[in-house]
């Protein structure tokens, strides 16, 4: 059920958030260096 997907769920969106984090990142050190 539910709770059989609800921990790859929320590794998923994890990933998501430290991937959107991550690529914020790395834009913002292109356009300063």
């Amino acid at each position: 059920g539910i709770t059989d997907i609800a921990p790859y769920a929320a590794f998923g969106a994890f990933y998501f958030l430290v991937s959107a984090i991550w690529l914020s990142v790395m834009q913002a050190r292109k356009r300063t260096a």
